[in-house]
């Protein structure tokens, strides 16, 4: 049984008691995938992720992967999704949490595929550690979006994108000073005039990166911006152009005939990839879906999913460990802390989730509490370094007398 259809239940709405959902869990080198769509769709998605991860070590300004888990929760359907959908419109979203990063999707079709890579290059940025504007991060991911191969060894990026097009020919444009002032919270970026926001950052993006002019200072003015630069000392230090005349060259490269595409030499891996499947428990979907709703910023929903949980699963850890961590992310690590000790005590298996235990005990000040949680991870896991030295560190500050 899903959960969307258990939620219904829980909180007292009327709704039919739904068929059971069969849930398959994909793993590949890089990620970690949940889906009600079959073995094959999973397994298809989960390989777009891996190659279009290749193109971005191989071939893009954005390097670093980042360590915590990737898990992609692959729905079948728009019914199965809504219920933990992050906006009203959208069919795909990145939503990192302090346990993993979760990309959902709606489904994965010809639609989608597009726009999981759009996902992914959020994830890619957040993973630099920048924090980037709205529109340069909407706009890079757009332009990302298209990525696609064009033959052995070579993929493209800068198709035009017919929705961002038709918004910019048909719709009054934003001045660049509103839209690249525009945050997250902007009625520019969420309300009517969203579409504009979008295309008009996509088609900026687009002449930044790859035209002829400006293509060379990207990388520079990208970081600039990323040092908590303003636009306007950005454009000038990498450029040497005011946003005026930047604004002025934009409407000139759309009135072009062709946009530039920018072709690259990668290898993206295909049968190669070691990729497997098998049925997925009804717990570790329940907890997938809980910890879902938690990163998307629902937590009376997510408080009262695991509250389910701990009752259908008194014996388990890991919805105490599921807890635990959403605790944390709403920034009650007391919570956190007692939801960890209980994970502890009925066994958990986890050395990450020790590990995780032991630095808010040292926060607290309990070296005690700190040390055993050490010694259960090294207990399950003699290999993790982490807990290793930092189990060395608290038992040399024991002995030494340091805080």
């Amino acid at each position: 049984m899903i959960l969307a259809s258990r939620l219904l239940l829980l909180f007292g709405l009327a709704a039919p008691w739904a068929p059971a959902a069969s849930w398959t869990y994909v793993t590949s080198p890089h990620f970690e995938l949940f889906t009600t769509a079959g073995d094959r769709v999973g397994r298809d998605a989960i390989l777009h992720f891996e190659q279009v991860r290749a193109f971005f070590l191989q071939a893009s300004p954005l390097t670093r992967p980042g360590a915590a888990p990737i898990r992609i929760v692959l729905f079948s359907s728009a019914a199965e999704y809504r219920p933990y959908r992050a906006t009203d419109r959208g069919i795909a979203y990145y939503a990192p949490s302090r346990r993993c990063r979760y990309i959902a999707l709606e489904n994965f079709s010809a639609e989608t595929y597009a726009v999981a890579t759009h996902e992914f290059t959020h994830l890619m940025i957040d993973s630099q550690g920048w924090t980037l504007p709205a529109w340069l991060g909407e706009g890079w991911a757009d332009v990302y979006s298209t990525l696609k191969s064009t033959g052995p060894g070579t993929v493209m990026i800068g198709d035009l994108i017919g929705g961002r097009v038709q918004t910019l020919r048909t719709s009054r444009w934003i001045p660049l000073a509103a839209l690249t002032a525009a945050g997250r919270d902007s009625a520019l970026y969420s309300g009517p005039r969203a579409p504009m926001f979008y295309a008009e950052s996509w088609a900026l993006v687009h002449m930044l990166y790859l035209s002829p002019d400006y293509g060379s200072g990207f990388g520079p003015f990208v970081m600039a911006l990323a040092s908590g630069r303003s636009v306007g000392s950005a454009l000038w230090s990498a450029y040497r152009r005011p946003l005026g005349q930047v604004e002025a060259d934009l409407h000139r490269y759309l009135d072009r005939n062709q946009l530039y595409g920018l072709t690259f030499h990668v290898t993206l891996q295909g049968d190669s990839i070691a990729i497997q499947s098998r049925p997925a428990s009804i717990l570790d979907a329940d907890l997938t879906l809980a910890g879902l709703l938690g990163a998307v910023h629902r937590p009376a929903t997510a408080r009262s999913v695991y509250a389910w949980l701990l009752e259908r699963y008194p014996s388990s850890p890991r919805a105490e460990e599921g807890l635990a961590y959403f605790l944390w992310d709403q920034g009650d690590e007391s919570g956190a802390r007692r939801a960890f000790r209980r994970a502890l005590r009925k066994g958990t298996r986890d050395p990450q989730t020790c590990y995780d235990f032991a630095t808010l005990a040292l926060q607290a000040g309990d070296t005690g509490e700190a040390e055993r949680a050490l010694n259960r991870a090294l207990a399950v896991n003699p290999a993790f370094t982490p807990a290793r030295v930092r189990l060395a560190a608290v038992m040399g500050a024991r002995t030494t007398g340091r805080p």
